[in-house]
């Protein structure tokens, strides 16, 4: 199935602004072989009646042939991966157009009396005329993979970003940072040390954030002690309402993932779930089975609904595409579960 950027991408040879010029070419090649082989034949090049005609045909001949040289080379592609068999496709290219390019000479050889030794030569122009169009082809195969493998890198790395920028804007919105300067503002009037303690951390939190917007992903080791310092804003605020609980081994700490992943999960289980000193929210943080984490909280829904950004989930499990074919695992029951897979460099 030929994607977006693969057709917008068309091969170079089957481009129509390659195949608008390349029965000229053909013609003009066919010219230039028949002016070689009378030159070759008689010591020098004699414009004569039969001479022209003879070229003329040769350069008709070869347009024709052009024509049919396009479609087998379209179906050698097809049929022939460059990339998985460079030398099947390289061999079955010359057999099939030296076939198609020689042959009827070689007919007209046993049905005429034409020369032995012009035989030979042309039987060698041609294969030197193959052997160049395989491994032109074989070039611009791979500046073509090669400009493919570039742009899709480049889309890539800009969807990343988009991703990841729509993570650190739900972090640094006016909103979050209001919230914690309300609570700065009352713990100033009640205590001013649990507010020095509260300003370090937000500090912490907001340095992890803005140095993170620039790195695909970060350990596990960073990404927690950014969680504890958020969770620790959140403690003051809701005090043991909101409860994490951390059991990872110490081989996972050193494994990868997209920065702000776990905080954003956090964030999503304090959002949708309702939670009191009386029934606090406790979240897990736990390794899991092959060389996943697991998040997971007891599902307690708000009686209001709560407006989703758009920004939780799906910015995670997109994210997590760029870096690895095994899924991010989510269960919805009783007890909402996101298995993260821990990725390694």
């Amino acid at each position: 199935m030929v994607g977006p950027l693969e057709s917008r991408l068309e091969s170079h040879l089957e481009s129509p602004q390659v195949r608008r010029y390349s029965y000229p070419a053909f013609f003009v090649i066919g010219l230039s072989i028949a002016a070689y082989l009378l030159y070759s034949t008689e010591g020098r090049l004699v414009l004569s009646a039969q001479n022209v005609g003879i070229s003329l045909l040769a350069g008709i001949y070869l347009t024709v042939i052009g024509g049919l040289w396009t479609f087998t080379t379209a179906w050698l592609d097809r049929h022939f991966d460059w990339r998985d068999n460079f030398i099947g496709r390289l061999l079955s290219g010359i057999t099939l157009h030296e076939i198609l390019l020689f042959v009827p000479i070689g007919l007209l050889y046993y049905t005429s009396q034409l020369n032995l030794n012009l035989l030979v030569k042309i039987f060698i122009l041609t294969m030197l005329v193959v052997i160049v169009h395989e491994l032109i082809r074989f070039m611009l195969y791979s500046y073509q993979q090669y400009t493919e493998g570039q742009i899709r890198s480049i889309r890539q790395n800009r969807e990343q970003l988009n991703l990841q920028f729509e993570a650190l804007r739900s972090q640094l919105s006016p909103h979050y940072l209001f919230n914690s300067l309300n609570t700065v503002s009352s713990l100033i009037d009640d205590d001013p040390k649990p507010a020095e303690a509260f300003i370090r951390r937000l500090v912490e939190t907001y340095q992890y954030i803005i140095a993170s917007q620039e790195k695909k992903l970060v350990t596990y080791e960073e990404e927690i002690s950014f969680v504890r310092a958020y969770v620790f804003l959140l403690k003051v605020r809701f005090g043991e309402a909101i409860r994490v609980n951390y059991q990872l081994e110490e081989s996972i700490m050193q494994d990868f993932l997209p920065p702000m992943t776990l905080q954003i999960l956090v964030e999503n289980a304090i959002k949708h779930n309702y939670f009191s000193l009386q029934e606090p929210l406790v979240i897990d943080v736990n390794s899991a089975e092959e060389g996943h984490v697991c998040i997971s909280n007891a599902k307690r829904p708000k009686k209001e609904e709560t407006t989703s950004f758009h920004i939780g989930l799906d910015n995670i499990i997109q994210r997590y595409r760029f870096f690895t074919n095994r899924p991010v695992i989510i269960s919805d029951e009783s007890i909402f579960k996101v298995q993260l897979p821990a990725l390694s460099l």
